[in-house]
């Protein structure tokens, strides 16, 4: 069983204090030391960073700037340890993260396994850290175990949802049935419609390129007729009105009909 974290009760000030001091030592010591292991300057980082307890707040240095305690954990790293830049501190603390919680690590193990490794092997949930992930990353380099980290989280991401599509039909020409055919055998390669998206069909993507395009063109000839069709819309409503006692009498017979 792995073991719980300590839960600190509520503590005054001076034993916060106290407490900040005694973990700061041990950083300093940690990351002076050739022979600390990832894992040790990990934990005090981690402990450190702690917002339930912010005892980077309670470290004082005799500088005009920190005087009154540092206002962020990273300005107190950034000081307290400037011979690691921002990214090693993170990773010393991820390296650290996988000795806690679910599925635990041994430190000795993570320790023989490297900062650049263990770091890898961070990003994976506890359940995807099997013996068989923990074997290779012993054995390979550390690029080779970041790439086998990428391909499980890549395995693991849900497929896209692909976007529910719906039946159109028309009756036309077959001249135009043709045209479009051409155009949608080439059309379906261009670089704006094989964008990598696969949540839609080529070709559906290819006839929304193709109507958006139409509608940008021509904007003032969409205009144009849609203030004739309600223009006719309009005649025909007028007509309509007499329609029990004229059923003939429509202005409806002037409208051209749309093969809709």
């Amino acid at each position: 069983m792995p073991k719980k974290p300590e839960v600190l009760p509520a503590l005054s000030r001076p034993q916060l204090v106290a407490l900040a001091k005694e973990h700061d030592e041990r950083l300093v010591q940690a990351v002076a030391s050739f022979s600390s292991s990832v894992t040790e300057i990990g934990r005090e980082l981690a402990i450190m960073r702690d917002e339930s307890t912010q005892f980077y707040k309670f470290i004082r240095v005799p500088t005009q700037e920190f005087c009154d305690g540092f206002p962020s954990w990273r300005a107190y790293a950034r000081y307290r340890v400037a011979n690691l830049c921002d990214a090693s501190l993170y990773d010393h603390i991820a390296a650290f993260s996988l000795t806690q919680g679910e599925n635990p690590i041994p430190e000795k193990f993570v320790n023989s396994l490297g900062i650049k490794k263990s770091a890898q092997l961070a990003r994976l949930e506890p359940a995807q850290r099997s013996q068989k992930v923990l074997a290779i990353a012993q054995q390979a380099s550390a690029s080779e175990v970041k790439r086998r980290v990428d391909e499980i989280l890549a395995e693991s991401k849900p497929e896209p949802q692909k976007e529910r599509l719906t039946l159109l039909s028309r009756s036309l020409p077959q001249q135009t049935i043709d045209l479009i055919e051409e155009i949608e055998r080439d059309g379906i390669w261009m670089d704006g419609i094989r964008d990598g998206d696969k949540t839609v069909p080529l070709r559906a993507k290819l006839w929304h390129a193709v109507w958006a395009n139409f509608k940008a063109n021509y904007q003032g000839e969409l205009e144009a007729g849609a203030a004739y069709r309600e223009e006719q819309e309009a005649n025909a409503d007028k007509d309509h009105q007499g329609w029990p006692n004229d059923p003939h009498g429509s202005a409806l017979h002037d409208i051209p009909s749309a093969d809709v």
